[in-house]
């Protein structure tokens, strides 16, 4: 702290003399109508409760008004913007930015600055947490602020090379200015898939958190996000890494995986289809199963597509796609199984490239409902409670198990 403080003794020197040039000198030159009412001092405390003095001079310019009256107008000339922002104040902005912080993290208030400024401030300062709608901006200071808790992660040959990013968005209600409004995490999970134990490690999660209403294409969220994946895999993985893109088939996550090496539909979404296509009443009856049970009898099981997903080949899909649309075209449906039966052969040949296929050696399993679930949703499920949106990001902030890297973007 005694550097601190020699520094802004050095700084209050210098600001009292740049405002004795300033009144002798440059006024005169510059300002010649402004006329020096008073030099008033006021009094500056640092952030171990120091005191120091710095000076200001008070000016006024004579006018006449509407009725020929000469009048003056006094102002407060502020030499230095660091003193204009403090403005009236007799704390540094430095006791201010720190206050929150203090108490956000259990710390002590410090003994010279009184608790109804102290709590004051960090009221204002928590208050002042705002989603912002730039997505460029949100990342930068994110990046930079107390929420980056990435980790830096060792790569090994049983990795294999290949970086996963599974990316999924999940919905949330809070109280956000004064509004109970519904706003979006989207989550981009990096991993590492170990050929040797089978399972993931080096995890870092990152969420960003948006309005509903604001759709992020209007923020150049693509390349945003291309920036973002291949800053997070050079520094905290390896900038050789090969990079392997997971979702649900949305356009916008498909749109971001052209830009990297591999896109895999991730196996949950498939699968469930799959169980709304066949085992839901509301979709399938019974005279709708005993068809398809005499013509294609082993789709409806989960265990079928799990093999496919892992099996077949973009021609074993096509030629098995032909088949069923063949049957549907030709079978009379009565109930809503013809309509969601159409959307799950579009869902899956328009996604066949990232379901079948897929080379050897890159991992088709994909945790991201685990994730949405163990790294948001549990810290925020209390039955009937509406957060608001700092109380979020504390509550995820504080409960997030740090084996694994946080980045919160807002």
């Amino acid at each position: 702290m005694d550097k601190s403080i020699s520094l802004l003794a050095m700084c209050i020197q210098e600001w009292n003399e740049k405002e004795y040039k300033f009144r002798t000198i440059k006024r005169k030159l510059e300002h010649p109508d402004w006329c020096l009412k008073k030099v008033k001092t006021r009094k500056i405390i640092d952030i171990d409760g120091k005191e120091y003095q710095y000076n200001l001079g008070v000016y006024y310019v004579r006018y006449f008004d509407e009725n020929g009256k000469e009048k003056r107008r006094e102002f407060t000339y502020y030499h230095n913007e660091y003193l204009a922002q403090m403005k009236r104040s007799k704390y540094s902005l430095e006791i201010k930015k720190i206050a929150y912080e203090i108490r956000k993290n259990g710390g002590k208030r410090p003994e010279f600055l009184p608790k109804s400024t102290f709590l004051y401030w960090s009221w204002m300062t928590k208050k002042n947490i705002e989603l912002k709608t730039d997505l460029d901006e949100k990342i930068k200071q994110s990046l930079k602020s107390s929420f980056n808790k990435l980790k830096k992660f060792e790569i090994k040959p049983e990795h294999n090379n290949i970086l996963f990013v599974e990316i999924d968005d999940t919905y949330k209600r809070i109280q956000y200015k004064k509004m109970n409004k519904k706003f979006m995490c989207r989550m981009m999970t990096f991993n590492l898939f170990n050929s040797k134990t089978g399972k993931y490690e080096a995890l870092n999660n990152v969420q960003i958190y948006f309005e509903q209403d604001k759709r992020l294409t209007k923020y150049d969220e693509k390349n945003k996000l291309i920036e973002l994946t291949n800053y997070i895999k050079n520094t905290y993985y390896d900038s050789k890494m090969k990079v392997c893109v997971k979702g649900d088939g949305a356009y916008n996550i498909k749109n971001l995986a052209k830009n990297f090496d591999y896109y895999i539909l991730d196996k949950f979404h498939v699968l469930k289809y799959v169980k709304d296509t066949f085992t839901l009443k509301k979709y399938i009856q019974n005279k709708d199963l005993k068809e398809l049970n005499a013509q294609f009898y082993q789709i409806k099981s989960p265990t079928f597509w799990k093999n496919a997903i892992n099996y077949y080949s973009i021609n074993d899909w096509d030629n098995l796609y032909l088949k069923l649309k063949k049957w549907f075209d030709n079978f009379e449906f009565k109930t809503n199984f013809k309509k969601q039966f159409e959307k799950f052969l579009n869902y899956l040949n328009n996604n066949k490239r990232a379901i079948f296929g897929i080379l050897d050696g890159i991992e088709r399993t994909s945790h991201t409902e685990s994730y949405i679930r163990n790294f948001f949703k549990i810290y925020l499920d209390k039955r009937n409670a509406s957060y608001g949106f700092e109380t979020m990001t504390e509550l995820v902030k504080n409960n997030f198990n740090y084996e694994n890297g946080l980045l919160q973007i807002f």
